[in-house]
Parts: structure tokens; sequence; C-alpha cells
């Protein structure tokens, strides 16, 4: 017989990601995003966080998890780099060292 999969779609994926590229009204969570998403990541099996953050057991087709791969790897490369404009116009650049770690050790 087929395989199916009683997986549903984890509906805080979506806020994790908005949070960790610091989207709109969320900016001001992506710092703690992207610290917890380090932590689990050194707290479980690479594989295993993979898997959940990749959403790769929640979709059937190929083209899907694709799509969900490129998006979190497109929110934290996002992560690495923050920039603002100050109150008198001037920009500031941030790197975000564990952001930058956190990525490293998704894409290995």
């Amino acid at each position: 017989g087929g395989k199916s999969s009683s997986t549903r779609p984890n509906p805080y994926r979506s806020i994790l990601i908005s949070a960790i590229k610091g989207s709109e009204e969320m900016v001001s969570l992506q710092s703690l995003a992207v610290a917890a998403v380090q932590s689990a990541l050194l707290s479980v099996d690479k594989s295993v966080f993979k898997r959940i953050l990749f959403a790769s057991k929640q979709i059937d087709e190929s083209s899907d998890i694709d799509e969900c791969v490129v998006e979190t790897v497109r929110s934290l490369c996002q992560s690495v780099v923050n920039k603002s404009v100050t109150y008198d116009g001037w920009w500031k650049v941030k790197f975000n060292a564990a952001a930058a770690r956190t990525l490293m050790d998704i894409v290995s």
C-alpha cells in the first residue's frame, strides 16, 4: 500500500520563520527567534531539527518541500545582517553572529 503521512502542518513554523527574518511586526523578536533556533539545533539531533524546520515530513510533493527549504534558508540569510534607519537618518547595520552560526549549522 501507499505510505500516508499523519503529520499535520506545524502552525508555529510560519510564525517562527517570520520572526527569524524580522518581517514587519516580528522584527523585535528576531534575536530571540534566532537564539531559540540555535538552542534547539544544539539540543536535538540535527537531522530531526532540519525535518521540523524545513517541513520535510509535512508535505508530500517535492516541489513544496524545496519551497519550504528555500523559504527557511532565505529567512536565516536575512537574519544575519540587520539594517535600520536611526531617528536622525543614519543607516545602522548589525551583524548577528548567532544567526550566521545557525545558518552554517543548518546548511552543513
